[in-house]
């Protein structure tokens, strides 16, 4: 009898019972942490719903979640987070019968949507329901108060409320341990004075902070400031300076002082002219026009320029020049 159809029913059921990687999905029926925030009149008018779940370190991936999505909620988005943080939404998930399915390969995963209020007279209401979902270890449920509500109170009561970075209110309620199945509801009332939504309040915000944090522009290359102090000090120094100089000036003799050349009539020198002397006869005949017993008139010129002097001048009359032995 022919072996080969033992061996083919062998190979099939090898081929059957061996596990393909990526496919297998374990159904997790826990959840480490469970944060729920509630954001009421964020950036619409109903209530932003952010459930951020953590699976226990020990859960086989990729791992199937499901969790309880009320009928009237509008889906947002369906991501998972990764080791460093971000988010991407390439998950697999399904919305039926009041349940969402998703099927994630990393330990955390994010789910929103929005969910409407009720609203009367200036108060709005709403409740969030947890209803037939997967053990919690550790949930911890926290409420953004609206940036146009005056007040917000909560069912159960908040242990503590916050102001976080974009300058909101948080209400944060007690962090609870559900089991499976169990039920959770939490209860939001809160009065507004106004239409504004806190997504425009967080952004105005932001942008003040940056400008109140912006680095002053460089000074321009080439302009200098005048530092007046330094400035009004200098020109005092100087000041004084001039003054002593000036006192010790007018302190010195009067030969040691520098004058200015007299001035005189632009007239050219004698020097390349020849003055012949004129000499006076001998004779004892005294001259025409002489006094007798009188000394003979004596004629002067000017050692400079040659022209002739009077007796008496001190300087010449025509270059102005000092004359010798007067």
């Amino acid at each position: 009898m022919p072996r080969y159809p033992l061996a083919f029913l062998l190979v099939t059921v090898l081929l059957l019972t061996t596990p393909v990687p990526g496919l297998a999905q374990a159904p997790a029926g826990t959840l480490a942490q469970l944060a729920v925030d509630l954001w009421p009149d964020y950036d619409r008018p109903a209530v932003l719903v952010l459930l951020t779940g953590t699976l226990p370190a020990d859960t086989p991936l990729p791992a199937t979640v499901t969790l309880p999505f009320p009928a009237e909620a509008t889906l947002n988005a369906v991501a998972r987070i990764t080791g460093d943080n971000n988010m991407v939404d390439d998950v697999s998930y399904d919305t039926t019968n009041g349940q969402l399915t998703l099927t994630t390969p990393d330990l955390r995963f994010r789910v929103e949507y929005y969910l409407p209020y009720t609203e009367e007279a200036g108060q709005r209401t709403f409740t969030f329901a947890w209803q037939d979902g997967p053990a919690v270890a550790e949930l911890a449920a926290s409420v953004q108060q609206p940036a146009a509500a005056s007040e917000l109170a909560t069912t159960p009561a908040a242990e503590s409320v916050t102001v976080g970075q974009d300058t909101l209110r948080y209400h944060n309620l007690p962090i609870v341990s559900l089991p499976a199945g169990a039920p959770y509801t939490l209860e939001v009332r809160y009065t507004v004075t106004g239409a504004q939504l806190s997504e425009e309040v967080v952004a105005a915000s932001q942008l003040a902070a940056g400008e109140e944090n912006a680095t002053p522009p460089p000074p321009v290359a080439g302009q200098t400031s005048l530092n007046w102090p330094l400035f009004l000090a200098a020109a005092g120094g100087l000041l004084v300076v001039a003054a002593l100089a000036w006192q010790l000036l007018a302190r010195r003799p009067a030969s040691q002082r520098t004058l200015k050349p007299r001035p005189h009539r632009a007239t050219p020198r004698a020097a390349t002219r020849t003055v012949t002397p004129i000499s006076l006869p001998t004779t004892s005949k005294p001259a025409a026009g002489a006094v007798p017993g009188e000394s003979p008139a004596v004629v002067h010129f000017c050692h400079h320029c040659g022209r002739p002097v009077e007796t008496g001048d001190r300087f010449c009359r025509n270059c102005g020049t000092a004359l010798k032995g007067r």
